[in-house]
C-alpha cells in the first residue's frame, strides 16, 4: 500500500507500507475488552468543507461532502512506545479505515520493531468521531457495525474484525472504536480542555482567535503555505485522543483491575460501584432486588432442555415496581416570573452535589419486607415509601411540593392527585397539606448500612488526593456526580437513535437502574427545594427553580434560617457524612437584575458586580445562538434583544452541523447546515400570573405568579394558550397584549367546546355579545325594539358602541340571517359592563338572560394590576381594560421601586390612593 506524506503542492514524498503476521503476537484468547496486550491508534482528519452552509435539501440529496486534506494518527503501546504519521490522499480521494491501521501499524520504527511484537488488539481512538469517521472510503460497511451513543460513533456490541494477507501468512486484527468525547468528564469535553488536562496543548494557529477561526475554516490553505504547521497541529490531535485513552486505561487497572478502553465514563462509575459494593461484601443482587433462577430452555441444536440462570426481580420488588416506577419524576424546573424584574440582589443558589447526597441517604433495603400503608406518618424524610396520594395545600404555601406529571413536563398545582415518594410527602405534611394515601407501600431499609454513601466517601477522598482540574480530580468528580443517572436510565421511555437499524429506539436499561431508588433520589431533592423555597419569607421573591437550584432576592439571614428544616437538616448531615464539612447551598451567580420568560429561559439585565462569569444568569431555553456569539455577555446581550424586540413571526437562523441521522440516511459528512426555528419566548403558564404591570425602565409587562389551584387548570390554560397563537399569533408584550389574551381565555373558558371554536381572538367576547342582541333587535327580544329613541339599526349599531360594543349598520342586518339563542355570550369583565349600560336603555336585559352558565376551569386574570385613568373606550381597546362598574382604565408604567414595593405587600394588600400607583382587583368591585 503506497501512500503520499506530503502534499502535492510541497513535494512528492510516498511510501510503501505493509505489514507481517510474524511481528504480532499470538491471537489472544481473551476478547480484545478485556485483553492485557493492546494498541492505541489515536486518530484524526483535517478537511475542508463548502463555504457556505447547506440547506435541508442539500443535505438530502447527498451534496453534504467535505473534501479530505489528511488523515493522521499517533500509535501507542503499554511499553511506552509510540509514533505518528500523516498521510494525503489525492484530491477527491478517500482511503479505509483497514488502510489507515496498515498505515499506522506499518509505520513503526524498524529499530523498535525489532524488539517487541504488536499486539492484535486495537484502540482506534479519535475525538468526536462522527466529525471523522465517515471520512473513510469504507464507512458504508462502518456505519453497519458501529453504533452511535451520545451522537458519536463507537464500537459497543462488536467490534471491527480485518483479515489482513501478508508475506508470511494471513494476520486477524480485532478493532474497538472509542471516542475522547464519551470518555470526558463534564464541562471539559473539548479537545482542547482535555489537553489541557494531559499537558499537551493543542497546537495554536493564531495567537488572534478571530485570525484562528479563520484559517480553520480554509485549512487546505494552510497545509499549502505552512505545511510543516499544518502537519504539527494535525498529528497532535491524534496525540491527545491517544494520550487520554491510555489515561484512562490507567485508571480502569488501577482502580477496577481491568485493562480496557469503556465506552463511557459513566460506566466506569457503574463498575466501580459494583465492584465497591464486592470489597465491602456487599450482594449486589440483593441490594438492586434481583436473584438468579434457573431456568430449563429447549436447544434445538442439542435436542434437549438445557438448564440456565437468569436474572430477575425479587416477588415484592415485581408487584410493586410499577408504583415506584409512576413516582419518579425528573427535577423541579419552574419560571415563576415573566419579564423583566426589578433591580435587587439576586442570587442564583445550587444544592451542594445535590444527587450524590441524595444517594448516600438510602439504607439497605429488605425487599421482602413491603408494609402497605395509609397512614401518612409512615412517609419519612428518610423513607422508602411509595405512594399515589390526594392532597391539598392551604392557600398561604407558594411553592405546593408534590409533582403532577402533564405532556408539558411537572406541574406543582395546589391540590389533585400525585404519584410520589415518602421525603415530598413529609414536606407536604409539614406544609400543612390535607394528605390522603390512595395507595401506599413501605419497604423496611436500614440506614446503618446506606447502599451508596461508601462509594460516594470513596469517590471524595479519591478526589481529594488530586490537584483541582487534574484529570484524576475531574475523573473522579464526574463519577460521584453521574452514577445516579444510571439507577434511572430507561424508566421514562427515552427514544435514541439506533444507526443501524436506521430508526429510533428506546433507551435500555442500565446495570443498576432502580426506579424505588430513582424515585426516593429525585423526591428528596425536590423536598429540599421545596422545603426551602416554603420557608422564606413572604418579601422575598423566587424567581426561578431549576432542577437543583433557584434564584432569588433573599438575604443570608433568610437562606440561614431557610435551611434549617428537616430536609435540608438530613441534606447538610449527610454533606457532612460524606466531606467531613457541613454544606447544603452554594452560590453560582450574583446578578441585579433578571430577565426571565419560561422554564430554563433567563438572562441578566444588569450584571452583578461579582468577578466575571459569575456576574451573569444565562439559561437560553432551548434557543441556538449563532457561533459569531463567542462570550456569556455576547450571548445574554443577543438573547437580551431578542426577548424585547421579539416578534410573533421571528424565526432564529443559525449554523449547525449534520446530524448522526444526516450522516447515515443521506451519505453526509460534518459539514455545517442551515437550521431555522421559531422563536418561542412566550411565558409556558406553569404557574397562574398574579400581579402585572407595565415596567418603565424596559417598557414590556412583567407579572409574578402563583400555583395553579389543579392541573386541569394549567392543561386547559396552556391549550388556549396555544388555540389562541395558532391562527393568530402575537408577543404578550404590553398589559394590553395580556389583557387580550386574558379577555380570550376567560370568554372561552365560559362556553362550551363547541361554542368555542367560533370565538374571535380578539375582542371575541364582545364580538359574539353584538352577534347576540343584532339577532336580539331583529326577533324584538328582551325589548330591543321598545325604545323610542332606538328605531333603525344605524341608530342601534350606535347605541351598542356608544355602550362599549363596537357595531356597524351592517352588523346589525346581518343579525337577520342569525339564529337568536338566549345564555350564549361569556361573562366577561367586557360583557358585563357593556350590559350594565345597556340595561338603562333596555331595561329587561340582564346578565343572567344572556351570559352563559357554564363554570370556567380557570382564569388568568391577575389579582392586582396597576392603576390607572379612567377613559371612555375607544379603537385602542387592549392598552388597558374594561372594568364592570368603574369603566376604562389604562395601564401606567411602573417603576422598579413600586414593582419591589407592591410584590413585598400579603397577598390581601389594598393601595387605593392613586398617587401609590396600584390597585387590587377587589378595589374595582371584581371578585377573586
Amino acid at each position: 500500500m503506497t501512500l503520499n506524506l506530503t502534499p502535492p503542492e510541497v513535494s512528492s514524498e510516498a511510501c510503501t507500507f505493509s505489514l507481517d503476521a510474524s511481528r504480532f503476537k499470538p491471537k489472544p484468547e481473551k476478547k480484545v475488552s478485556e485483553a492485557a496486550d493492546y494498541a492505541i491508534i489515536g486518530f484524526d482528519t483535517e478537511y475542508v468543507t463548502p463555504e457556505s452552509p447547506l440547506s435541508r435539501d442539500d443535505v438530502r440529496e447527498g451534496r453534504a461532502k467535505y473534501r479530505v486534506l489528511s488523515y493522521q494518527f499517533h500509535c501507542l503501546l503499554p511499553s511506552g512506545d509510540a509514533w505518528s504519521g500523516i498521510t494525503i490522499p489525492p484530491d477527491g480521494e478517500r482511503i479505509s479505515m483497514g488502510e489507515l491501521i496498515v498505515f499506522a501499524l506499518g509505520s513503526r520504527p524498524a529499530a523498535a520493531a525489532g524488539t517487541s511484537l504488536l499486539p492484535r488488539s486495537i484502540y482506534l481512538v479519535g475525538h468526536y468521531t462522527k466529525a471523522d469517521l465517515p471520512a473513510f472510503c469504507d464507512f458504508d460497511s462502518i456505519k453497519k457495525i458501529a453504533s452511535a451513543v451520545r451522537s458519536s460513533f463507537v464500537s459497543t456490541d462488536a467490534s471491527f474484525d480485518f483479515a489482513i494477507s501478508t508475506v508470511s501468512g494471513d494476520l486477524e486484527l480485532s478493532v474497538l472504536l472509542r471516542d475522547t468525547f464519551l470518555l470526558a468528564p463534564a464541562g471539559s469535553q473539548s479537545l482542547a480542555s482535555l489537553g489541557e488536562i494531559l499537558g499537551i496543548p493543542k497546537v495554536v494557529l493564531r495567537d488572534d482567535p478571530a485570525e484562528e477561526h479563520r484559517i480553520k475554516s480554509r485549512m487546505d490553505l494552510l497545509r499549502s503555505n505552512e505545511w510543516p504547521l499544518f502537519r504539527r497541529y494535525a498529528i497532535q490531535d491524534a496525540v491527545i485522543c491517544a494520550e487520554y485513552a491510555q489515561r484512562i486505561i490507567r485508571l480502569c487497572e488501577q482502580h477496577l483491575g481491568k485493562t480496557r478502553l469503556p465506552v463511557t465514563l459513566t460506566s466506569i462509575g457503574v463498575d466501580l460501584l459494583m465492584k465497591k459494593w464486592s470489597d465491602d461484601s456487599r450482594d449486589a443482587e440483593a441490594i438492586l432486588g434481583r436473584e438468579t433462577v434457573k431456568e430449563k430452555r429447549w436447544k434445538k441444536r442439542l435436542g434437549r432442555y438445557q438448564s440456565e440462570n437468569r436474572e430477575v426481580a425479587q416477588v415484592n420488588y415485581a408487584l410493586y415496581e410499577t408504583l415506584a416506577t409512576e413516582a419518579y419524576h425528573g427535577g423541579r424546573n419552574e419560571q415563576y416570573w415573566f419579564g423583566p424584574a426589578f433591580v435587587d440582589d439576586w442570587t442564583d443558589y445550587d444544592l451542594s452535589s445535590a444527587y450524590a447526597t441524595g444517594m448516600s441517604l438510602i439504607g439497605t433495603p429488605d425487599w421482602s419486607k413491603f408494609k402497605h400503608t395509609l397512614a401518612v406518618d409512615d412517609f419519612g424524610i428518610r423513607t422508602l415509601g411509595y405512594a399515589l396520594v390526594d392532597f391539598e395545600f392551604p392557600d398561604s404555601v407558594r411553592f405546593p411540593s408534590l409533582p403532577v406529571r402533564t405532556d408539558n413536563g411537572l406541574v406543582f398545582p395546589s391540590k389533585g392527585q400525585s404519584f410520589c415518594a415518602a421525603p415530598e410527602i413529609a414536606l407536604a405534611r409539614s406544609l400543612g397539606a390535607e394528605l390522603t394515601i390512595k395507595h401506599g407501600v413501605v419497604i423496611d431499609s436500614d440506614g446503618r448500612e446506606p447502599v451508596f454513601a461508601s462509594y460516594i466517601t470513596h469517590c471524595i477522598t479519591e478526589r481529594r488526593k488530586h490537584a483541582k482540574k487534574s484529570l484524576d480530580d475531574l475523573f473522579w468528580k464526574e463519577l460521584s456526580n453521574s452514577t445516579y443517572g444510571k439507577t434511572a436510565q430507561g424508566l421514562r421511555e427515552k427514544r435514541v437513535y439506533d444507526s443501524r437499524a436506521m430508526d429510533m429506539a428506546p433507551l435500555p436499561p442500565s446495570k443498576i437502574t432502580n426506579p424505588y431508588f430513582a424515585a426516593y433520589i429525585t423526591s428528596f431533592v425536590r423536598a429540599v427545594i421545596g422545603e426551602i423555597l416554603n420557608a422564606l419569607p413572604d418579601r422575598v421573591c423566587v424567581f426561578s427553580c431549576t432542577t437543583d437550584g433557584f434564584l432569588t432576592n433573599a438575604t443570608k439571614t433568610d437562606i440561614d434560617a431557610a435551611i434549617r428544616g428537616p430536609a435540608a437538616s438530613a441534606f447538610n448531615q449527610t454533606r457532612e457524612l460524606l466531606t467531613g464539612e457541613p454544606s447544603v447551598l452554594e452560590i453560582k451567580h450574583q446578578v441585579r437584575c433578571p430577565l426571565g420568560w419560561r422554564t430554563r429561559g433567563q438572562a441578566t439585565l444588569v450584571e452583578g458586580s461579582v468577578d466575571r462569569p459569575t456576574n451573569i444568569v444565562l439559561a437560553k431555553g432551548g434557543l441556538r445562538l449563532d457561533d459569531k456569539f463567542t462570550t456569556d455577555e455576547l450571548r445574554n446581550a443577543e438573547i437580551v434583544r431578542m426577548f424585547f424586540d421579539r416578534k410573533p413571526d421571528d424565526k432564529l437562523t443559525f449554523e449547525s452541523l449534520t446530524g448522526i441521522r444526516d450522516i447515515i440516511e443521506f451519505d453526509a459528512d460534518l459539514v455545517r447546515k442551515e437550521v431555522t426555528r421559531r422563536v418561542n419566548m412566550e411565558y409556558d403558564w406553569k404557574r397562574r400570573p398574579d400581579i402585572l404591570f407595565d415596567h418603565h425602565e424596559y417598557k414590556h409587562c412583567a407579572f409574578s405568579t402563583n400555583p395553579w389551584d389543579t392541573v386541569d387548570q394549567f392543561v386547559a390554560v396552556r391549550e388556549l394558550f396555544e388555540r389562541y397563537l395558532d391562527s393568530d399569533p402575537h408577543c404578550i408584550k404590553s398589559v394590553g397584549d395580556f389583557d387580550s389574551l386574558s379577555v380570550y381565555v376567560d370568554a372561552s373558558m365560559q362556553l362550551s367546546e363547541q361554542e368555542r371554536s367560533y370565538l374571535r381572538k380578539r375582542s371575541g367576547d364582545l364580538k359574539r355579545l353584538r352577534m347576540m342582541l343584532c339577532s336580539g333587535w331583529h326577533s324584538r327580544a328582551f325589548g330591543l325594539r321598545d325604545n323610542p329613541h332606538v328605531k333603525s339599526a344605524q341608530q342601534f349599531a350606535d347605541t351598542l358602541t356608544a355602550c362599549g360594543v363596537k357595531c356597524s349598520r351592517a352588523n346589525v342586518e346581518n343579525g337577520s340571517k342569525q339564529h337568536f339563542t338566549s345564555n350564549s355570550a361569556p361573562p366577561t369583565d367586557g360583557v358585563l359592563a357593556a350590559i350594565g349600560k345597556l340595561q338603562q336603555l333596555f331595561p329587561d336585559l340582564s346578565p343572567e338572560a344572556l351570559c352563559t352558565t357554564h363554570i370556567p376551569v380557570a382564569s388568568i386574570k391577575p389579582r392586582r394590576r396597576p392603576y390607572a385613568t379612567l377613559r371612555t373606550r375607544g379603537d385602542t381597546y387592549y392598552e388597558g381594560v374594561t372594568i364592570p362598574g368603574v369603566g376604562r382604565l389604562e395601564p401606567t408604567l411602573q417603576s422598579n421601586a413600586e414593582i419591589k414595593r407592591i410584590f413585598e405587600q400579603s397577598r390581601d394588600f389594598t393601595d387605593p390612593s392613586p398617587s401609590s400607583g396600584w390597585l387590587s382587583r377587589q378595589d374595582y368591585g371584581l371578585d377573586d
